[in-house]
């Protein structure tokens, strides 16, 4: 026969308000329950039988517990006495005055029995949780027993625990958590609304699972303005993985266009030894386009033969079909297609028509240096491109023209390429030289001894000539006609000349770009990146946040580069200036932004800045490279846009060398800085041209100011007026040009001399300032008849001695003249005992060995360099004031 059990339970009692209160104990835990110290005041328990307890589904509710027996649930009660002399408790009742308890454990047993049996409302629970705030601050140390308890409890009254951190900590899943912020989140008030944010903050930061910050950020509803706060706080490894994952094909695009290559550049180089190495037809073709005594043009037609050369190699490389139509004018002197292109190139059965042209770098510069395009010209339809290439100077002084003839013929002797009267002239010129050498030492100079010393100069010459010639690439008709209408033509305050004025336009190297066979890399990049949805670009916020954890390439570039607009929350971003030039460039009009669109375009918005009265605090011309580069450091792709830029010099205020573009925004950010000293403000309207020369012109006048100009001797770059007196003061006082810091040039003239030979005539201003030029001019008669000379290579030699009147002190000065070739000529024929002339050349020395007094001797003489006659009877007069 089955047992009925009995529910029997011990009371706790503490006496309070003059009623009886206690907390239910288990029968087993009373002894060590009465002995904890928190309890030691406390009497012992009072037994209760379950027939001691009013209400029947508290009954039920104690029963239902069978592991605690109705632990910590706070009951009211009578006492009445019991047998043995004890006591025991009736009427056994649940308690509404929970608040009233010190001790969290019990306060929530009861709360959620309460609840259970539905005998408080929410509005008495919220204000017994309100009444007990020890019970909020003792959670922390609440009974490990009585967690699920706790949960339950919150689970109970979902509307109270969104408002108590404590109770909210106890639902431990993602899922629990979101369920009940995403309830009422909404009828929070916002000081509320912060706390659970600042609570989901501490959630991400403190896990280590990404599905749970997944779950946190997606699936929980939170005030939109938290939506980025919650995102900034985000662990920075989550972040990168989420970014990079959404946004995988953006940067890649972006990686991969900034790591892009040139796989034909090392094809647009070539060493000048080897290209310089003619063969006899390309020797034979030098002789046709020069005067053979002219040194200063055998260099330039043998550097532009080598400048075909390397361009017909690199188009033969890259797959093109190739025809040397300049080396036909050997054969057909009087006519052919040579007279309008320099090589025909052929693909897919499509021709297309060069001009080859050629310039030198300047002697300090390899920078400015300028092509000399006097048509651009069309054939059969269709426009013929100008290719252009850029040489090295072989020597860098004063007798440059001379010295670098002699090498070029001592690569063709070494090659075999000499013919004999060449190579007998040059074996007899190395001789000379060892013979200076050795004259003191009486040795006698053998071939092999020449030889040598061929061979011994070539080598030296290879070391110290290390500059490789290169293509810088190629514009036509049609390129000009689209850059004079992009920037020429929107505003009477702005003019640029791309070319400089004159007969002969000078074309500066910024305007040639490589054509699309060159960028195969870039294009490919930029196609897929024009394809990209709008919602396969990340905001602005999330491409700087995957920057700022893992440094990536500027994405800038690659926008521009592909024509692409900026999305507008990236556009809130940048500057106002920053937009507007972005903007300029995504305005182009062309298939493919190129060199000259980026050079035009910077030159465009800084012309603008200067005149703006609008704040623009933060601009800076060197701010440019910050759009324009994918690199932060642009020593490792110094490449705008991935728009190859092939010429590197150094900047006057840097040790380093740069590319063009770098080059003018640090010469523009120097500009740009002098800004208020230059008045730069006062001008209305610029004029630029296109080697680099800025003149302003001020309101109510019609004169040109030089702001900004280059050194056309030196090629010194970057010259900025500087009007304050002193030490750089830099405007010549004769001239009004600008100064170059450098070498003190600032402005010459050419002229024919008699022989049609140009000859360059200095400002006396900078003949004043510098002390150690070399420039001779005499005006006096000649003292006797000219004494002519001629040698079997068929030149010709004149020497005679000019008579000068001393201005001071009364008296003659003899001086020893020297003129070759033609000018000789002209000296033999016109020049008798005192005629009168005017002479322009260089000081120099011949020395001798006297054979009697065996002693080494020396004499001035002046080179002659430019010839005026004077006589009336020749009707020709020479001005030294003419400028």
């Amino acid at each position: 026969m089955e047992t009925k059990q009995i529910y029997t339970s011990f009371i706790h009692w503490f006496g309070s308000h003059g009623k009886n209160y206690g907390f239910i104990v288990r029968p087993e835990d009373i002894d060590s329950f009465s002995k904890m110290s928190k309890y030691e005041k406390y009497q012992q328990g009072y037994r209760f039988d379950e027939e001691n307890i009013i209400d029947q589904k508290f009954l039920g509710y104690l029963k239902k517990d069978k592991k605690l027996h109705g632990k910590g649930i706070y009951v009211q009660f009578e006492l009445i006495p019991w047998e043995n002399g004890k006591t025991k408790a009736i009427n056994v009742q649940l308690s509404k005055d929970i608040g009233t308890i010190n001790h969290p454990d019990f306060f929530v047993k009861s709360l959620i029995v309460n609840i259970n049996l539905n005998l408080l409302s929410l509005k008495e629970i919220e204000f017994k949780i309100h009444e007990r705030t020890e019970f909020l601050q003792d959670l922390q140390a609440i009974n490990p027993e009585l967690r699920k308890e706790l949960k339950e409890l919150s689970e109970k009254i979902p509307a109270i625990s969104i408002k108590y951190s404590a109770l909210r900590d106890c639902l431990t899943t993602p899922f629990e958590y979101a369920r009940l912020v995403n309830k009422y989140i909404d009828e929070l008030d916002k000081n509320l609304q912060y706390e659970i944010v600042e609570e989901l903050r501490n959630k991400i930061q403190s896990t280590n699972s990404y599905k749970k910050i997944d779950y946190y950020l997606n699936n929980i509803k939170y005030p939109q303005e938290y939506k980025g706060y919650l995102w900034k706080v985000t662990p920075k490894e989550y972040k990168l993985e989420k970014i990079k994952e959404r946004y995988q094909k953006f940067f890649t695009l972006v990686k991969k266009f900034a790591e892009s290559g040139y796989p034909d550049e090392h094809k647009i180089c070539g060493k000048w030894q080897e290209l310089y190495s003619l063969n006899q037809d390309e020797q034979e073709l030098i002789k046709e386009w020069i005067d053979k005594d002219n040194d200063d043009e055998f260099v330039k037609m043998v550097a532009a033969r080598g400048a075909e050369k390397l361009v017909a190699k690199y188009y033969e490389s890259i797959g093109y079909d190739v025809e040397d139509i300049s080396i036909k004018q050997v054969e057909n002197h009087d006519g052919g297609d040579w007279k309008k292109y320099d090589i025909r190139i052929t693909k897919e059965k499509q021709p297309i028509y060069l001009d080859v042209k050629n310039a030198r770098s300047s002697q300090n510069s390899k920078v400015y240096s300028s092509f000399c395009v006097r048509k651009l010209k069309e054939y059969r339809e269709q426009d013929i491109k100008i290719i252009g290439v850029l040489s090295p100077l072989l020597y860098q002084n004063d007798y440059q023209s001379k010295k670098s003839k002699k090498y070029i013929h001592i690569i063709w002797y070494c090659a075999n390429k000499l013919n004999e009267e060449e190579k007998i002239e040059l074996e007899d010129n190395i001789k000379d030289d060892l013979a200076r050498d050795k004259k003191s030492q009486n040795q006698n100079i053998t071939k092999n001894d020449i030889l040598q010393a061929i061979e011994k100069e070539k080598q030296n010459q290879d070391i110290c000539n290390s500059e490789q010639i290169k293509i810088l690439g190629t514009f036509d008709k049609r390129d000009i006609s689209e850059l004079k209408e992009l920037f020429l033509g929107e505003s009477l305050a702005r003019s640029i000349n791309i070319s400089n004025e004159g007969d002969k336009p000078y074309y500066p190297h910024w305007l040639f770009d490589y054509d699309d066979d060159f960028y195969v890399n870039q294009i490919k990049i930029i196609e897929e990146f024009r394809n990209l949805t709008n919602e396969e670009i990340p905001s602005y916020e999330a491409y700087q946040e995957f920057n700022s954890i893992k440094k990536q390439y500027n994405a800038l570039p690659l926008f521009l580069a592909a024509k692409r607009k900026l999305p507008n929350d990236w556009r809130k971003e940048l500057s106002e200036w920053r937009c507007k030039f972005i903007d300029n460039i995504l305005n182009i009009k062309s298939q493919r932004i190129k060199l000259p669109h980026i050079f035009l375009a910077i030159l465009k918005h800084f012309l603008s800045m200067i005149g703006s009265n609008s704040n623009n605090q933060d601009y800076d011309p060197l701010k440019y490279l910050e759009i324009l580069y994918t690199h932060q450091n642009l020593d490792e792709d110094p490449h705008p846009l991935k728009i190859y830029d092939p010429v590197k010099d150094q900047h006057p205020n840097s040790s380093k060398k740069s590319p063009t573009i770098i080059n003018f925004c640090e010469t523009l950010n120097i500009l740009y800085s002098r800004r208020e000293n230059l008045k730069l403000n006062e001008f209305v309207k610029f004029h630029f041209q296109g080697k680099g020369l800025l003149q302003g012109t001020k309101l109510g006048s019609n004169e040109k100011t030089r702001i900004l100009a280059y050194c056309g001797k030196c090629g010194y770059p970057h010259i900025i007026r500087n009007e304050e007196l002193g030490k750089n003061y830099n405007i010549c006082n004769t001239c009004k040009r600008l100064v170059c810091p450098k070498c003190q040039y600032c402005n010459s003239k050419w002229e024919k001399d008699n022989q049609n030979k140009n000859i360059e005539i200095y400002c006396p201003g900078y003949i004043a300032r510098t002390k150690s030029i070399n420039i001779v001019i005499l005006v006096g008669r000649v003292n006797a008849d000219p004494n002519v000379k001629y040698f079997d290579s068929g030149k010709i030699k004149c020497n005679l001695y000019l008579a000068v009147d001393r201005h001071t002190k009364k008296g003659t000065d003899l001086f020893k003249l020297e003129m070759w070739n033609k000018m000789a000529k002209i000296a033999e024929e016109n020049l008798r005992e005192d005629s009168l002339i005017a002479v322009q050349g260089t000081l120099g020395f011949e020395t001798w060995r006297d054979d009697k007094t065996k002693v080494n001797r020396s004499q001035p003489v002046i080179k002659v360099e430019k010839l005026d006659l004077l006589d009336p009877k020749l009707n020709q007069q020479y001005n030294l004031n003419d400028w």
